[in-house]
């Protein structure tokens, strides 16, 4: 056999269109602008705007700023942001863009208003920070008055919502020239290290889930929490980590403090959770109607209401962290344990299923026949049931029984037995069990599917 394979040319083509689909694949997942972006832009455009102007501004920021404003403005009505909620109808679509500053001349009256704004201005020491503040728009062609790439760099087939977030940069950059901010000040600087820092980037947590602190001070940092604005009492411990377990929900708010360094950490509480309580080497179940079940809700306040939307006898072993309850109704069950001031600690939900049937059988029969012989020798037919939710057997209370063409009307018979000792079974060819009762514990059910049963002269 030869040491390479000739590959037929029809599938060398086919491998390398496909090598082709996957590079256009990667290259169009490349260009897609991500959701959080659409979703932040707001919080984005509050935090530019979140920068004051100062009293003494120059002229010359002043107006330009000024002009960015009424365009900024008039862009808005262009795209009918809603005015309670600052979203866009389209954030990712860019027809609107290219009608605003590319249709209607807007991106040119911008390009020259802003280019006569750099020329008066980028003298002496402003042009230095200047030139950083505008290097991106300067390698795409910004200083050349009479060409057009910067506009379309900017504009031509732009979100809405990124050519909205650009305009609001430009104002921020008009802000930072107007209080001679130094830029390399500003990238430079260190900001100090924290106090405490959480284990996990998470601003969210759920009751009775630990939050681990780490300290990067020495010892001497001290601690303050409060719950929902009421100040409660935190350990500081010796060591370089704190573990806090909330035991309620709502806002919980530290303030940590080291010499002259102060540290403010917010983290939202939601209501914790249920975890089904599982006995050893027992498989879990699902939840039935009938069926105690046993849950663990954790480390919590002592709660002052419990509420179960199937079952209004619900009942807790706080010492235990385990709540019991007896499902009544089939389907969605909702649970909640209830803190001070009605405060929800724990809410969770479980489906409940309608309980499975009993199954009833004959002791001896099999695929609805039985020998004759085997009824003589035993003496007696035996009815017996199982239950899917239970090892044990269930006890059969009574049940009625028909012998086709030997009794007139259903038979009753308490227990789970008839007694053949003085029947002639020689006469029985067929018979019908109905009406079986059956219990277990305190439960009773009703077996209402016919059993019939061929008897044969074996």
């Amino acid at each position: 056999m030869g040491a390479t394979t000739k590959i037929k040319r029809s599938k060398l083509l086919r491998y390398r269109l496909i090598s082709i689909l996957y590079l256009l694949f990667i290259s169009l997942s490349a260009l897609q602008i991500p959701d959080n972006w659409t979703r932040l832009s707001r919080e984005i455009h509050a935090g530019f705007m979140g920068v004051d102007l100062p009293d003494d501004m120059d002229a010359s920021i002043e107006a330009t700023h000024r002009f960015l404003k009424v365009m900024s403005d008039e862009f808005d009505q262009t795209l009918k942001i809603d005015p309670t909620t600052g979203k866009y109808p389209e954030p990712k679509g860019y027809s609107k863009t290219d009608r605003y500053f590319l249709d209607d001349k807007n991106g040119e009256a911008l390009h020259d208003r802003l280019l006569s704004f750099y020329r008066n201005y980028a003298r002496g020491e402003n042009k230095l920070p200047l030139e950083k503040l505008f290097a991106e728009d300067i390698d795409h062609g910004f200083l050349n008055p009479k060409s057009t790439n910067w506009i379309e760099y900017r504009f031509k087939h732009v979100p809405v919502v990124i050519a909205r977030t650009f305009l609001e940069d430009l104002e921020l950059k008009l802000k930072i020239l107007s209080r001679k901010l130094n830029l390399d000040d500003l990238t430079s600087e260190k900001k100090a290290s924290p106090i405490l820092k959480m284990a996990m980037n998470i601003s969210v947590a759920r009751v009775g889930s630990p939050i681990r602190f780490y300290a990067h001070k020495d010892e001497g940092w001290a601690g303050t929490l409060k719950v929902n604005g009421e100040t409660r009492p935190v350990q500081i411990p010796s060591g370089d980590s704190l573990i806090y377990i909330p035991k309620e929900s709502g806002l919980h708010e530290f303030e940590f403090e080291h010499g002259q360094d102060r540290e403010h950490l917010k983290i939202q509480v939601y209501p914790g959770t249920l975890s089904k309580k599982i006995q050893a080497k027992k498989v879990p179940m699902p939840v039935f109607i009938g069926q105690e079940q046993a849950y663990v809700f954790g480390n919590i306040l002592k709660p002052e209401n419990l509420i179960c939307s199937c079952d209004t006898s619900l009942r807790m072993d706080f010492n235990a962290q385990e709540i019991y309850f007896t499902p009544r109704k089939s389907g969605w069950c909702k649970i909640a344990l209830q803190g001070p001031k009605g405060r929800t600690l724990i809410r969770d939900s479980v489906f409940v299923q309608k309980a499975p049937e009993p199954y009833v059988y004959v002791e001896g029969a099999g695929n609805h026949v039985i020998s004759r012989k085997s009824l003589q020798n035993a003496g007696q037919l035996l009815l017996k049931g199982i239950y899917p939710l239970s090892d044990s057997e269930l006890e059969i209370v009574k049940f009625k029984y028909q012998v086709p063409g030997q009794t007139d009307h259903p038979i009753a018979v308490a227990g789970n037995a008839i007694n053949l000792e003085n029947v002639k079974l020689q006469n029985w060819h067929y018979i019908l069990i109905e009406s079986v009762r059956l219990k277990i514990g305190n439960q009773t059910f009703e077996y209402n599917r016919p059993i019939q049963l061929e008897i044969l002269s074996l």
